[in-house]
């Protein structure tokens, strides 16, 4: 009887065990410790966070609670503005650099290099799988391609043309999926190359960059 006791007992911390792990998503910590690695200071107000017009900067915001989680990821991505989800919190980490001539603020003359990632830990691994599959349906739309590394699900695109007065312009999207959480990846330039963020993010996070799909 001891026996059987001591087997169920074990049986049911394997079960804990491997339901945790299911769980466990992109860390936390570690998405923060690489944004500071990278240079980027929090801010206390999601405007600073977002802002894109004649500003240089590299800073994140975390959301307070989850009603603000919901509200980012609801203004920030690209698609799922017909749902909701329940999330325990959004993070938007952003880089931006943009630049106006002398002429004013008409579209033709901003020059233009950001990079946005938007991490979200949602409720459970369902609420994050339907969150993903939204935008990489989104992705795939737009020329995008799926895979999976490392047990994370990814979708990415990248897309760029030439202009004739200056540097090609370049955009690139991601989004990954790993246990309950999910980030998303977007970076445009018009004005100069704009790898830097992109690349160092993939790299501390073990994910797969959009520029692999640069000719």
């Amino acid at each position: 009887m001891k026996k059987k006791m001591l087997s169920m007992a074990a049986a049911i911390t394997m079960a804990v065990v491997v339901l945790t792990g299911c769980s466990n998503g992109f860390k936390k910590d570690t998405v923060i410790e690489a944004a500071k690695g990278y240079g980027m200071k929090e801010t206390q107000l999601l405007s600073e966070a977002i802002a894109v017009m004649n500003t240089e900067y590299a800073a994140y915001y975390v959301s307070k609670d989850s009603d603000e989680a919901e509200y980012m990821r609801n203004l920030l991505m690209h698609t799922d503005h017909d749902y909701e989800f329940d999330l325990k919190e959004t993070i938007v980490f952003s880089e931006v650099n943009t630049y106006l001539s002398a002429e004013g603020i008409k579209v033709s003359d901003i020059k233009d290099a950001h990079t946005r990632i938007i991490y979200i830990t949602a409720k459970d691994k369902k609420n994050a799988k339907e969150i993903y599959d939204l935008n990489a349906e989104w992705i795939i739309n737009h020329e995008g391609t799926k895979g999976t590394d490392n047990g994370v699900e990814y979708t990415i695109t990248y897309s760029s043309f030439a202009m004739s007065d200056g540097p090609d312009t370049e955009s690139l999207y991601g989004v990954y999926l790993k246990g309950d959480t999910v980030i998303w990846i977007e970076a445009f330039t018009n004005c100069e190359p704009n790898d830097e963020c992109t690349e160092y993010f993939c790299n501390k996070l073990g994910i797969v960059s959009p520029l692999t799909l640069r000719k």
